[in-house]
């Protein structure tokens, strides 16, 4: 963060380098920021919580690595191009 501001349990996280900005406001019980993260024309609500240990955070989910049985029709394909063939299975 390049900037840094406190003012009662309203906090302002500046950072210059990704051209964002976060504003929130601290918790009664101090364990939790709730705010807004704004970065170019990107606008989303954001809640940051203080966590005891790193078993408290649940795994996130990876759209992009599937287990079977996928929701889709799986087929191997492959094709020549004029400089040599390709295979189009999905690693």
């Amino acid at each position: 963060m390049s900037a840094v501001q406190v003012n009662g349990l309203a906090v302002t996280l500046e950072c210059k380098g990704l051209n964002a900005l976060y504003e929130g406001e601290i918790s009664s019980d101090l364990q939790s920021l709730k705010g807004t993260w704004k970065q170019g024309i990107l606008e989303s609500p954001l809640t940051l919580r203080k966590v005891k240990d790193k078993a408290e955070l649940a795994a996130p989910a990876r759209p992009q690595n599937p287990t079977k049985p996928y929701p889709y029709h799986e087929e191997d394909v492959s094709m020549k191009t004029s400089c040599r063939a390709i295979n189009l299975r999905p690693r």
